[in-house]
């Protein structure tokens, strides 16, 4: 990496992304030189740690840094006029880069001679590059400063193509050809493979568990409504993707708790009375799973997209004893050390109970707001994905909360899937194949096998919204299995 001003880490979480770009920072570093990290809000207790604990603490690198070079985080625009006065190091999350984007384009410009680092932590965070939002304002950035670094474990869960706006960032200058990326990019990354930490590879278990009635009957109407909305399908037009989109969530919220969609008996979207007796087995499968696991002392982490999920999931597992903790969207990160101990409502202090509190059995997580910058396999070596979507990255990140490096060798990861459906017309299978595809398919091109474990064999097999369900491209691919 320290060949080049401009380089890449892809190594798999826990493998050490962070040590090796402090690593890049005091080799290239003079007295003037400063780091810009950009990486998701969830990640600053990560880097506050690793940067102003550990770092500043000297117990990385004694002697290579200073404590003037304290990290500050940016979390309003009154934060980066005052701080960047002091030409100090910054934490800045990616949402808020829109709001702050012209006062850090002059920063950087007026830091030449400070040879400032921007890093990228979670990279793949802005692979859609002048298409979205974040992707944008990155690339604003990304001929003004002298050091660039992205870092991500997944940096294409999608497809190759996802690659092309992370090196548009490090080498501006260049063309990215998606047909030739694979082989334009091996000279400026790393990676370190799960098969190099030697890790085990983690048990999965698929169980195929039947529909209840009432669930059936609610899931032919949205297939139903589904066929109905694909009628003469056109990538065009916007209304009737939006309209699909909605019908494949439907389908997934259906597969995964029946009663997601009660509020639509109210505006008699679905039949009055069609949720009579409705349940959700996956619920129940996953609640007397943690039970088990309970008996012989194992702590469970229990992963849904739905919000609503999360707290339906964690009202049964209190009835049961089972003492739970949840992360979503709502929880927020820990202000300050005080925080951190006393405040049962943020994040910092749920993930310390579960992992700590001998009567905390269980997590219930959301992937959208759990599946990056948490560990737990310290204490925690079982999963239950009580449901999954199209989107590979989350369910890699989510995969790594629990099998990451530093997993006591005694102990073997279980994951726990349950399913619905066997072949092509289920959500389930579908959601299972291309997962498979996707992740293959990075495999392939980081040329790393030990990314993911055997899948199963198909023949037997953060709240999200429906812009979210999956890309219109894979949309157009899908339809036809689903309907």
């Amino acid at each position: 990496m320290i060949k080049h001003n401009s380089s890449a880490s892809f190594s798999v979480p826990g493998a050490g992304k962070t040590t090796e770009a402090l690593a890049y920072y005091a080799f290239k570093k003079d007295k003037n030189t400063r780091i810009v990290v950009v990486c998701p809000k969830n990640a600053f207790q990560a880097w506050d740690s690793e940067l102003n604990d550990r770092l500043l603490g000297k117990e990385i690198f004694p002697g290579c840094f200073k404590n003037h070079e304290k990290f500050y985080r940016i979390q309003s625009k009154k934060d980066i006029e005052l701080k960047l006065r002091g030409k100090p190091n910054l934490l800045i999350n990616y949402e808020r880069l829109n709001s702050i984007k012209d006062e850090l384009q002059q920063y950087l410009k007026t830091s030449e001679n400070h040879n400032v680092l921007l890093i990228l932590d979670e990279s793949h965070r802005m692979k859609a590059g002048y298409k979205g939002q974040w992707g944008t304002n990155v690339l604003s950035l990304s001929d003004l400063p002298k050091y660039k670094l992205i870092l991500t474990g997944t940096p294409c869960p999608n497809s190759k193509d996802d690659l092309v706006a992370q090196f548009d960032f490090l080498f501006p200058t260049i063309q990215w050809a998606p047909s030739t990326i694979e082989q334009m990019i091996q000279p400026h990354y790393v990676r370190t493979t799960k098969k190099d930490l030697g890790l085990p590879e983690p048990k999965i278990n698929y169980q195929h568990v039947s529909m209840n009635l009432a669930q059936e009957d609610l899931y032919n109407v949205i297939t139903d409504a589904l066929k109905r909305e694909s009628s003469g399908f056109n990538l065009d037009d916007s209304d009737k993707l939006r309209k699909i989109k909605r019908c494949v969530m439907r389908l997934i919220q259906v597969a995964s708790n029946p009663l997601l969609l009660a509020k639509l008996e109210e505006t008699n979207e679905i039949p009055q009375g069609i949720l009579a007796g409705a349940r959700s087995p996956k619920i129940d499968y996953a609640i007397d799973k943690a039970l088990s696991l309970k008996e012989i002392g194992e702590k469970t982490l229990i992963w849904t997209n739905f919000v609503d999920n999360v707290r339906h999931v964690v009202t049964l597992c209190k009835a049961k004893g089972l003492n739970p903790q949840f992360i979503d969207g709502s929880v927020k990160i820990a202000k300050d050390e005080d925080d951190k101990k006393n405040n049962p409502n943020c994040r910092e202090y749920k993930i310390n109970k579960f992992l700590n509190d001998e009567d905390s059995w269980v997590m219930v997580a959301n992937p959208a707001a759990a599946s990056e910058s948490i560990s737990l396999h310290s204490s925690c070596h079982n999963a239950i994905y009580i449901d999954r979507t199209y989107n590979a990255g989350q369910y890699l990140q989510s995969l790594d909360r629990i099998h990451r490096l530093g997993l006591p060798k005694d102990k073997e990861v279980n994951i726990y899937i349950p399913y619905h459906g066997d072949n092509s017309r289920h959500i389930d299978y579908r959601i299972m194949k291309r997962l498979e595809d996707k992740i293959n398919n990075m495999s392939n091109i980081l040329n790393d096998f030990s990314l993911h474990p055997h899948p199963k064999e198909l023949s037997s097999y953060n709240q999200f919204s429906e812009d979210e369900v999956m890309s219109d491209d894979e949309l157009s691919n899908e339809l036809g299995y689903l309907i």
